[in-house]
Protein backbone atom coordinates (compact mmCIF):
# COMPACT_ATOMS: atom_id res chain seq x y z
CA UNK A 1 0.00 0.00 0.00
CA UNK A 2 0.95 4.04 -0.44
CA UNK A 3 2.77 5.89 2.14
CA UNK A 4 0.66 9.00 1.83
CA UNK A 5 1.26 12.44 2.84
CA UNK A 6 -1.60 15.32 3.07
CA UNK A 7 -1.14 18.84 3.44
CA UNK A 8 -3.76 20.81 4.75
CA UNK A 9 -4.87 23.25 7.54
CA UNK A 10 -4.80 20.44 10.56
CA UNK A 11 -2.98 23.26 12.80
CA UNK A 12 -6.38 25.27 12.85
CA UNK A 13 -8.87 25.57 15.56
CA UNK A 14 -11.60 25.62 13.13
CA UNK A 15 -13.82 22.55 13.57
CA UNK A 16 -14.22 21.72 9.81
CA UNK A 17 -10.63 22.25 9.15
CA UNK A 18 -9.28 19.67 11.75
CA UNK A 19 -12.12 17.00 11.53
CA UNK A 20 -11.72 17.45 7.07
CA UNK A 21 -8.06 16.53 8.07
CA UNK A 22 -8.93 14.20 10.33
CA UNK A 23 -11.53 11.73 8.01
CA UNK A 24 -9.54 12.27 4.97
CA UNK A 25 -6.82 10.39 7.08
CA UNK A 26 -8.69 8.09 8.67
CA UNK A 27 -10.10 6.76 5.78
CA UNK A 28 -7.08 6.23 3.87
CA UNK A 29 -5.73 4.41 7.05
CA UNK A 30 -8.91 2.41 7.28
CA UNK A 31 -8.06 1.44 3.76
CA UNK A 32 -4.62 0.24 4.77
CA UNK A 33 -2.50 2.73 3.50
CA UNK A 34 0.61 4.56 5.28
CA UNK A 35 -0.87 7.79 5.97
CA UNK A 36 0.09 10.79 7.89
CA UNK A 37 -0.56 14.44 7.91
CA UNK A 38 2.82 16.83 6.89
CA UNK A 39 2.92 18.80 10.16
CA UNK A 40 3.65 22.36 7.72
CA UNK A 41 2.76 24.92 9.43
CA UNK A 42 2.50 28.02 6.89
CA UNK A 43 4.52 30.95 8.04
CA UNK A 44 2.08 33.94 9.05
CA UNK A 45 3.05 37.27 6.74
CA UNK A 46 0.28 39.42 7.51
CA UNK A 47 -3.37 40.15 6.75
CA UNK A 48 -2.15 41.24 2.69
CA UNK A 49 -5.27 41.74 1.43
CA UNK A 50 -6.52 43.45 4.73
CA UNK A 51 -6.91 47.55 4.84
CA UNK A 52 -5.22 49.29 7.68
CA UNK A 53 -7.50 49.44 10.23
CA UNK A 54 -8.44 45.35 9.63
CA UNK A 55 -4.94 44.78 10.16
CA UNK A 56 -4.89 46.48 13.48
CA UNK A 57 -8.36 44.94 14.82
CA UNK A 58 -7.10 41.86 14.29
CA UNK A 59 -3.70 41.93 15.60
CA UNK A 60 -5.39 43.67 18.66
CA UNK A 61 -7.88 40.70 19.00
CA UNK A 62 -5.49 37.95 18.30
CA UNK A 63 -3.53 39.53 21.28
CA UNK A 64 -6.87 39.74 23.35
CA UNK A 65 -8.90 36.92 23.08
CA UNK A 66 -6.89 34.46 24.73
CA UNK A 67 -7.78 37.01 27.87
CA UNK A 68 -11.50 37.11 27.22
CA UNK A 69 -12.56 33.51 26.31
CA UNK A 70 -9.18 31.80 27.86
CA UNK A 71 -6.97 29.30 26.11
CA UNK A 72 -9.50 25.75 26.31
CA UNK A 73 -11.01 25.52 22.57
CA UNK A 74 -6.93 25.73 21.72
CA UNK A 75 -6.02 23.05 24.11
CA UNK A 76 -8.94 20.81 23.74
CA UNK A 77 -8.25 20.75 19.63
CA UNK A 78 -4.68 20.28 20.43
CA UNK A 79 -5.62 17.13 22.69
CA UNK A 80 -7.54 16.15 19.41
CA UNK A 81 -4.66 16.50 17.00
CA UNK A 82 -2.79 14.26 19.38
CA UNK A 83 -4.84 11.78 20.06
CA UNK A 84 -6.70 10.47 16.54
CA UNK A 85 -4.00 12.60 14.12
CA UNK A 86 -1.36 11.44 13.22
CA UNK A 87 1.48 13.69 12.24
CA UNK A 88 4.94 13.51 10.38
CA UNK A 89 7.83 12.56 12.45
CA UNK A 90 9.30 15.80 11.68
CA UNK A 91 7.71 19.83 11.77
CA UNK A 92 8.11 22.13 9.31
CA UNK A 93 8.23 25.68 10.07
CA UNK A 94 8.63 27.41 7.07
CA UNK A 95 8.82 26.28 3.02
CA UNK A 96 12.47 25.49 3.20
CA UNK A 97 12.51 23.29 5.81
CA UNK A 98 9.69 21.95 4.13
CA UNK A 99 11.62 20.80 0.98
CA UNK A 100 13.54 18.16 2.77
CA UNK A 101 10.10 16.37 2.48
CA UNK A 102 11.08 15.51 -1.51
CA UNK A 103 10.25 11.63 -2.23
CA UNK A 104 9.43 10.82 1.82
CA UNK A 105 6.21 9.54 0.27
CA UNK A 106 4.80 7.58 -2.76
CA UNK A 107 1.86 9.91 -3.04
CA UNK A 108 0.97 13.50 -1.33
CA UNK A 109 -2.30 14.75 -1.22
CA UNK A 110 -3.56 18.63 -1.03
CA UNK A 111 -6.61 19.15 0.48
CA UNK A 112 -9.55 19.10 1.34
CA UNK A 113 -10.10 22.59 2.27
CA UNK A 114 -9.95 26.07 1.02
CA UNK A 115 -6.15 25.01 0.52
CA UNK A 116 -6.10 26.96 -3.14
CA UNK A 117 -7.66 30.20 -1.22
CA UNK A 118 -4.88 32.96 -2.47
CA UNK A 119 -6.03 35.32 0.53
CA UNK A 120 -5.79 32.36 3.42
CA UNK A 121 -2.57 31.16 2.22
CA UNK A 122 -0.60 34.22 0.99
CA UNK A 123 -0.39 32.35 -2.32
CA UNK A 124 1.41 29.45 -0.75
CA UNK A 125 2.57 27.10 -3.72
CA UNK A 126 3.01 24.45 -1.22
CA UNK A 127 -0.58 23.96 -1.10
CA UNK A 128 0.11 22.89 -4.71
CA UNK A 129 3.10 20.25 -3.43
CA UNK A 130 5.58 22.28 -4.97
CA UNK A 131 7.42 20.98 -2.62
CA UNK A 132 7.69 17.25 -3.86
CA UNK A 133 9.74 15.09 -5.84
CA UNK A 134 9.52 14.06 -9.33
CA UNK A 135 9.26 10.28 -7.70
CA UNK A 136 6.07 11.64 -5.80
CA UNK A 137 2.51 11.54 -7.42
CA UNK A 138 0.90 14.47 -7.06
CA UNK A 139 -3.10 14.69 -6.42
CA UNK A 140 -5.59 17.07 -4.90
CA UNK A 141 -8.69 16.10 -3.21
CA UNK A 142 -11.52 18.02 -2.75
CA UNK A 143 -9.63 20.95 -3.01
CA UNK A 144 -11.74 24.47 -2.97
CA UNK A 145 -10.59 27.75 -4.42
CA UNK A 146 -12.83 29.13 -1.73
CA UNK A 147 -13.31 32.23 -4.06
CA UNK A 148 -15.61 32.03 -7.11
CA UNK A 149 -12.81 33.66 -9.40
CA UNK A 150 -8.85 33.85 -9.04
CA UNK A 151 -7.46 37.29 -8.91
CA UNK A 152 -5.80 37.79 -12.67
CA UNK A 153 -2.41 38.72 -11.21
CA UNK A 154 -2.34 35.15 -10.04
CA UNK A 155 -3.33 32.95 -13.18
CA UNK A 156 0.04 32.47 -14.32
CA UNK A 157 1.54 31.11 -11.05
CA UNK A 158 -1.91 28.74 -10.77
CA UNK A 159 -2.05 27.70 -14.37
CA UNK A 160 1.99 26.76 -13.74
CA UNK A 161 0.54 24.28 -10.35
CA UNK A 162 -1.97 23.02 -11.04
CA UNK A 163 -0.09 21.25 -14.58
CA UNK A 164 2.17 20.35 -12.03
CA UNK A 165 -0.28 18.05 -10.48
CA UNK A 166 -0.68 14.65 -11.62
CA UNK A 167 -4.29 14.34 -10.76
CA UNK A 168 -7.12 17.23 -9.84
CA UNK A 169 -10.17 16.57 -7.33
CA UNK A 170 -11.94 19.27 -6.30
CA UNK A 171 -14.87 20.15 -4.06
CA UNK A 172 -17.16 23.18 -6.30
CA UNK A 173 -18.22 23.58 -9.59
CA UNK A 174 -17.05 26.40 -10.13
CA UNK A 175 -13.59 25.13 -8.97
CA UNK A 176 -14.07 22.70 -11.86
CA UNK A 177 -14.53 25.56 -14.25
CA UNK A 178 -11.70 27.77 -12.57
CA UNK A 179 -8.90 24.63 -13.43
CA UNK A 180 -10.23 24.43 -16.76
CA UNK A 181 -9.82 28.18 -17.71
CA UNK A 182 -6.64 28.62 -16.55
CA UNK A 183 -4.97 25.40 -17.06
CA UNK A 184 -6.85 23.84 -19.71
CA UNK A 185 -7.47 20.65 -17.36
CA UNK A 186 -10.32 18.67 -16.69
CA UNK A 187 -10.84 18.00 -12.64
CA UNK A 188 -13.17 15.50 -10.52
CA UNK A 189 -15.63 16.95 -8.26
CA UNK A 190 -15.28 15.07 -5.02
CA UNK A 191 -17.25 15.49 -1.60
CA UNK A 192 -15.65 16.73 1.34
CA UNK A 193 -13.64 13.66 3.53
CA UNK A 194 -16.21 14.09 6.68
CA UNK A 195 -18.61 12.41 4.06
CA UNK A 196 -16.49 9.43 3.47
CA UNK A 197 -16.38 8.39 6.96
CA UNK A 198 -19.82 6.25 7.98
CA UNK A 199 -21.86 8.26 10.70
CA UNK A 200 -21.00 5.85 14.06
CA UNK A 201 -17.60 6.80 13.74
CA UNK A 202 -18.49 10.45 14.12
CA UNK A 203 -21.06 9.17 16.78
CA UNK A 204 -18.18 7.17 18.72
CA UNK A 205 -16.21 11.06 18.54
CA UNK A 206 -18.90 12.95 19.58
CA UNK A 207 -19.14 14.43 23.40
CA UNK A 208 -23.14 14.73 24.74
CA UNK A 209 -23.45 18.77 26.02
CA UNK A 210 -25.82 17.01 28.70
CA UNK A 211 -28.36 20.01 27.93
CA UNK A 212 -31.65 19.04 29.67
CA UNK A 213 -33.67 21.27 27.17
CA UNK A 214 -34.12 21.19 23.17
CA UNK A 215 -31.91 23.79 21.87
CA UNK A 216 -31.45 25.56 18.34
CA UNK A 217 -27.83 25.51 17.54
CA UNK A 218 -25.84 28.67 15.36
CA UNK A 219 -22.74 28.02 14.30
CA UNK A 220 -21.04 31.30 12.57
CA UNK A 221 -18.52 32.13 10.51
CA UNK A 222 -17.87 35.40 10.53
CA UNK A 223 -19.83 37.86 7.96
CA UNK A 224 -21.41 40.37 10.16
CA UNK A 225 -24.92 40.79 8.03
CA UNK A 226 -25.47 37.07 7.77
CA UNK A 227 -24.68 36.52 11.76
CA UNK A 228 -27.33 38.87 12.34
CA UNK A 229 -30.10 37.43 10.15
CA UNK A 230 -28.88 34.02 11.52
CA UNK A 231 -29.63 35.79 14.96
CA UNK A 232 -32.95 37.30 14.22
CA UNK A 233 -34.03 33.59 12.43
CA UNK A 234 -33.27 31.69 15.95
CA UNK A 235 -34.74 34.31 18.23
CA UNK A 236 -38.01 33.74 16.31
CA UNK A 237 -38.19 30.05 16.01
CA UNK A 238 -37.27 30.21 19.83
CA UNK A 239 -40.53 32.34 20.21
CA UNK A 240 -42.20 29.62 18.29
CA UNK A 241 -41.19 26.58 20.03
CA UNK A 242 -39.72 27.88 23.44
CA UNK A 243 -36.32 26.07 22.47
CA UNK A 244 -32.56 27.09 23.92
CA UNK A 245 -30.64 29.25 21.43
CA UNK A 246 -26.59 28.07 21.45
CA UNK A 247 -23.87 30.05 20.04
CA UNK A 248 -20.95 28.57 18.75
CA UNK A 249 -18.14 30.01 16.31
CA UNK A 250 -15.46 32.80 15.64
CA UNK A 251 -17.27 35.90 16.79
CA UNK A 252 -20.47 35.62 18.31
CA UNK A 253 -19.30 36.74 21.87
CA UNK A 254 -18.95 39.93 20.57
CA UNK A 255 -22.35 40.20 21.24
CA UNK A 256 -23.75 38.95 24.96
CA UNK A 257 -27.63 38.25 25.31
CA UNK A 258 -28.87 36.73 28.88
CA UNK A 259 -31.17 34.41 26.55
CA UNK A 260 -28.87 32.76 24.63
CA UNK A 261 -25.94 30.41 25.62
CA UNK A 262 -22.81 31.16 23.71
CA UNK A 263 -19.62 28.48 23.60
CA UNK A 264 -16.45 29.57 23.16
CA UNK A 265 -14.23 26.95 24.51
CA UNK A 266 -15.54 23.31 22.70
CA UNK A 267 -13.45 21.29 21.06
CA UNK A 268 -13.85 19.02 18.02
CA UNK A 269 -15.66 16.41 20.01
CA UNK A 270 -17.74 19.03 22.18
CA UNK A 271 -18.74 20.51 18.32
CA UNK A 272 -19.63 16.80 17.81
CA UNK A 273 -21.64 16.51 20.45
CA UNK A 274 -23.43 19.68 19.83
CA UNK A 275 -24.30 19.31 16.50
CA UNK A 276 -25.85 15.73 17.00
CA UNK A 277 -27.86 16.49 19.65
CA UNK A 278 -29.31 19.72 18.39
CA UNK A 279 -33.20 20.07 17.62
CA UNK A 280 -32.38 22.37 14.72
CA UNK A 281 -29.43 23.99 13.28
CA UNK A 282 -29.10 27.51 11.91
CA UNK A 283 -25.18 28.16 9.92
CA UNK A 284 -23.52 29.86 7.41
CA UNK A 285 -20.68 27.61 7.57
CA UNK A 286 -20.36 24.35 4.80
CA UNK A 287 -18.93 21.76 7.92
CA UNK A 288 -21.87 23.30 9.75
CA UNK A 289 -24.00 21.85 6.82
CA UNK A 290 -21.77 18.96 6.15
CA UNK A 291 -22.19 17.87 9.86
CA UNK A 292 -26.13 18.53 9.73
CA UNK A 293 -26.57 16.15 6.88
CA UNK A 294 -24.84 13.58 8.40
CA UNK A 295 -26.17 13.31 11.60
CA UNK A 296 -29.78 13.99 9.60
CA UNK A 297 -30.89 16.87 11.64
CA UNK A 298 -33.03 19.52 10.72
CA UNK A 299 -31.16 22.61 9.21
CA UNK A 300 -31.07 25.64 7.14
CA UNK A 301 -28.24 27.10 5.41
CA UNK A 302 -28.08 31.01 5.79
CA UNK A 303 -25.82 33.00 3.17
CA UNK A 304 -25.92 36.14 1.28
CA UNK A 305 -26.27 36.21 -2.95
CA UNK A 306 -22.68 38.55 -2.90
CA UNK A 307 -21.02 36.57 -0.27
CA UNK A 308 -17.72 35.00 -1.68
CA UNK A 309 -18.05 31.66 -0.36
CA UNK A 310 -21.73 31.17 -1.49
CA UNK A 311 -20.86 28.93 -4.27
CA UNK A 312 -20.00 25.73 -1.77
CA UNK A 313 -22.79 26.46 0.12
CA UNK A 314 -24.82 26.01 -2.93
CA UNK A 315 -23.11 23.05 -4.23
CA UNK A 316 -23.53 21.18 -0.96
CA UNK A 317 -27.03 22.17 -1.03
CA UNK A 318 -28.20 21.48 -4.97
CA UNK A 319 -25.94 17.88 -5.05
CA UNK A 320 -27.60 16.97 -1.51
CA UNK A 321 -30.88 17.92 -2.75
CA UNK A 322 -31.62 19.97 -0.12
CA UNK A 323 -32.01 23.56 -1.85
CA UNK A 324 -34.90 24.32 -0.25
CA UNK A 325 -32.54 24.49 3.65
CA UNK A 326 -30.78 27.30 1.39
CA UNK A 327 -31.50 31.18 2.45
CA UNK A 328 -30.77 34.53 0.87
CA UNK A 329 -30.79 36.65 3.47
CA UNK A 330 -31.97 39.19 0.61
CA UNK A 331 -34.67 37.00 0.13
CA UNK A 332 -38.24 37.53 2.15
CA UNK A 333 -38.63 33.51 2.86
CA UNK A 334 -35.53 33.97 5.29
CA UNK A 335 -38.47 35.86 7.76
CA UNK A 336 -40.64 33.09 7.67
CA UNK A 337 -38.74 30.00 7.90
CA UNK A 338 -39.27 27.60 10.82
CA UNK A 339 -37.95 24.10 11.54
CA UNK A 340 -38.32 22.06 8.37
CA UNK A 341 -38.67 18.79 8.20
CA UNK A 342 -36.38 16.65 5.46
CA UNK A 343 -36.89 13.86 3.70
CA UNK A 344 -33.35 11.79 4.61
CA UNK A 345 -33.92 8.98 3.00
CA UNK A 346 -33.77 10.36 -0.21
CA UNK A 347 -30.67 12.68 0.93
CA UNK A 348 -28.69 9.81 1.88
CA UNK A 349 -29.32 8.19 -1.38
CA UNK A 350 -28.04 11.23 -3.12
CA UNK A 351 -24.88 11.13 -0.42
CA UNK A 352 -24.06 7.72 -1.06
CA UNK A 353 -23.67 8.30 -4.87
CA UNK A 354 -21.47 10.92 -4.68
CA UNK A 355 -19.32 9.05 -1.68
CA UNK A 356 -18.60 5.90 -3.76
CA UNK A 357 -17.57 7.92 -6.61
CA UNK A 358 -15.28 10.20 -4.60
CA UNK A 359 -13.82 7.05 -2.59
CA UNK A 360 -13.60 5.41 -6.12
CA UNK A 361 -11.87 8.08 -7.47
CA UNK A 362 -9.38 7.97 -3.94
CA UNK A 363 -8.55 4.30 -3.62
CA UNK A 364 -7.61 4.53 -7.33
CA UNK A 365 -5.42 7.23 -7.39
CA UNK A 366 -3.54 6.28 -4.25
CA UNK A 367 -2.80 3.01 -5.41
CA UNK A 368 0.76 3.17 -7.40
Amino acid sequence: MAKVGIVTFHRSINYGAVLQAFALQNFLIKNGHDCELIDYLRPKKGYSSFSQFQKIYHGLWEKISPLIIGTARQNRTKAFREKYMQMSSEYYPSAEKLLQVKDAYSVCIAGSDQVWNPINTDNDSNYFLSFAGTKTKKISYAASFGLHMIPKKYHDEYRSRLLGLDVIGVRETEAVKIVKELSGRDAAITVDPTFLLECDVWEQLALNPQRKKPYILCYYIVNKPINEQMSRLAQRIQRETGWEIVKIGQREYHKFNPFETNIYNAGPTEFLGLMQNASMVISNSFHGCAFSIIYQRPFVCVTSRRHHLKSRLEQLMMTTGLKHQLLYIEDEDINTATVPTINYHDVNNEVCVQKQASIDFLLREVSV
